[in-house]
Parts: C-alpha cells; sequence; structure tokens
C-alpha cells in the first residue's frame, strides 16, 4: 500500500506522518510526501527521507500515486484529486 501524507495546511502545525519511531519508519509502506510537509513543525524533508519516505514536488504527485492520503481536511483545490472507488 502506498500512503500518502499531505502535511501542514494553513496554520496547522501537527503532521499525519512524522519521520520517527511512531510513523515513516514503522509502517512498513511505501510513503509519499509532498515536498516540506512538516515545514511549521520544524521537521525537515531529510528526515523524512531518512526514514525511507519519497518526496515529491506537487501534491497531484502525491494524490496520482498514493492509496491512502493522510491530511487534516481535504481543501476544495484537492477536490479534482479524489477516485473514487
Amino acid at each position: 500500500m502506498t500512503v500518502a501524507s499531505q502535511g501542514n495546511q494553513g496554520y496547522e502545525t501537527r503532521v499525519g506522518l512524522v519521520p520517527a519511531e511512531s510513523g515513516v519508519a514503522r509502517i512498513r509502506h511505501r510513503v509519499l510526501s509532498k515536498r516540506k510537509p512538516a515545514s511549521a513543525s520544524s521537521i525537515p524533508d531529510k528526515e523524512y527521507i531518512d526514514a525511507g519516505a519519497e518526496i515529491r514536488a506537487t501534491a497531484a504527485e502525491v494524490w496520482s500515486q498514493a492509496d491512502l492520503v493522510s491530511s487534516q481536511g481535504a481543501q476544495p483545490s484537492e477536490y479534482a484529486h479524489f477516485r473514487t472507488g
């Protein structure tokens, strides 16, 4: 399964997937994230990469490749990425 994290949105500082022991490295699935997923939380991309995540440049790339997307709530601009099923 490919799991993705949209990361921080707006004023939010929490993230759905963290690269540490409770997050990316432990779920044992392919993990994608858009660039700077946790910038508001001061977690650099390198920590995600070191934990095994793959960084994508755009949200569209993340949405198109993921089976499950962790998000604090889909934004209207993301509705076009939804798939049926």
